[in-house]
């Protein structure tokens, strides 16, 4: 597969000296900021480069045939919702392993046809693949928020999420990325939902369904970030946006409305998902004994 969009035209060290650039003009073009380093010896002319500009400068600076752009660098490429920053990644289809760079990142794995695209002539891991890989590598959270980021956009299905990772049996890492995506809930509605349910799955509580509608008693609707529609209890997740004036006096209207739809609302904060972890599982375990359910969690900690 090949998508096309012409990329801007890439300067590299090599090319330049052979055709008679002078190296101090060169320095004095990068002191100006007028080329940005991407890779060691390559520059993209002006700032700011997009990431088809840097997945094809580090493709460029291994060059090696076979090798292709992977885990966030293609990502970036297909839109795909991953963390800021970081090293370049290129994947190689080889045994041997090469030393890592401090732009460039580099992995040795098999590099099946079905896993590969070029957009605009770059090589580059396919979506599905690419979300494979960044399941083995990333942080949990930043994995499965990206994967239910991408089915949630259609970009991706489960079933090419499985193929990939039956294409690449008895890597390392790969049963614990086929947790991962299988964790994954496209209806989540934000990386603290996500990282909330991972935590209190990981508790040892059963799941609980992100984004419930309930119907508010004035004919309105709202939507719960977790929830256990059979007990009517929500879970409301207070991120660092909530802390603002207007969006705390929202909130506290909406949950007005769900108490008097007879649900059970509970609230907590990012500090108590990531900080306070045992108090916010105590204080669910609980409300689930006052609706009749009466299993208290056994930690088990988590498994991917």
């Amino acid at each position: 597969m090949e998508r096309n969009t012409p990329p801007a035209a890439l300067l590299t060290r090599a090319a330049a000296l052979r055709d008679g650039l002078d190296p101090d003009v060169l320095r004095a073009a990068l002191r100006r900021q007028e080329l940005q380093p991407l890779q060691r010896g390559v520059y993209h002319q002006g700032r700011g480069a997009p990431p088809l500009q840097r997945a094809r400068a580090a493709v460029l600076a291994v060059a090696e045939p076979g090798a292709a752009a992977s885990h966030t660098t293609a990502a970036r490429v297909h839109g795909l919702v991953v963390p800021e920053g970081g090293p370049e990644h290129v994947t190689l289809p080889r045994s041997e392993r090469r030393p890592h760079r401090d732009r460039l990142r580099l992995h040795t794995a098999r590099l099946h046809p079905a896993d590969l695209m070029k957009v605009a002539g770059v090589a580059v891991t396919a979506p599905a693949r690419t979300l494979v890989d960044l399941c083995r590598c990333l942080g949990r959270t930043d994995a499965v928020w990206a994967v239910e980021r991408a089915l949630a956009a259609g970009v991706v299905t489960a079933e090419h999420m499985e193929w990939a990772a039956i294409r690449l049996a008895r890597t390392p890492g790969i049963v614990m990325a086929r947790a991962r995506f299988r964790a994954a809930r496209p209806s989540s509605g934000s990386a603290l939902e996500t990282e909330a349910r991972l935590v209190i799955v990981d508790a040892g509580l059963p799941e609980p369904e992100p984004q419930v509608e309930v119907e508010l008693p004035n004919g309105r609707h709202a939507y719960l970030d977790l929830a256990y529609p059979d007990l009517k209890i929500g879970i409301e997740l207070d991120g660092r946006d909530h802390e603002r004036v207007d969006a705390l006096f929202h909130d506290r209207w909406r949950q007005n409305g769900v108490l008097s739809a007879e649900w059970m609302l509970l609230r907590f904060t990012w500090r108590d998902v990531r900080y306070d972890t045992a108090r916010m599982i105590d204080t669910i375990a609980r409300a689930r004994d006052g609706r009749g359910q009466s299993r208290i969690p056994s930690p088990r900690g988590p498994a991917y």
